[in-house]
């Protein structure tokens, strides 16, 4: 399936070749960045670090998330370095 959907999608063969060579971390980012149809494919396949991210660097709703399901450290870090003041004063109180 997910190669059907690579050579659907009109990727490059390149890419195919990382993820065949256990280069599975610089696929899926590739696929994260490029291919969106396919985030709810990784948060599936137990590649939720890297889902969340995704997330986190665009301003999405998972902020919400991070803060329930227990990441407190990225969910902090991701306001301390992008964010005001203002929401870490909320985060610690």
């Amino acid at each position: 399936i997910l190669f059907l959907y690579f050579y659907f999608s009109k990727c490059s063969i390149f890419f195919l070749y990382l993820y065949i060579s256990k280069c599975p971390i610089f696929f899926l980012y590739f696929y994260i960045s490029k291919c969106p149809i396919l985030f709810l494919y990784f948060y599936i396949s137990k590649c939720p670090i890297l889902f969340l991210y995704f997330y986190i660097s665009k301003c999405s709703i998972f902020f919400l998330y991070l803060y329930i399901s227990k990441c407190p450290i990225l969910f902090l870090y991701f306001y301390i370095s992008k964010c005001s003041i203002f929401f870490l004063y909320l985060y610690i109180f």
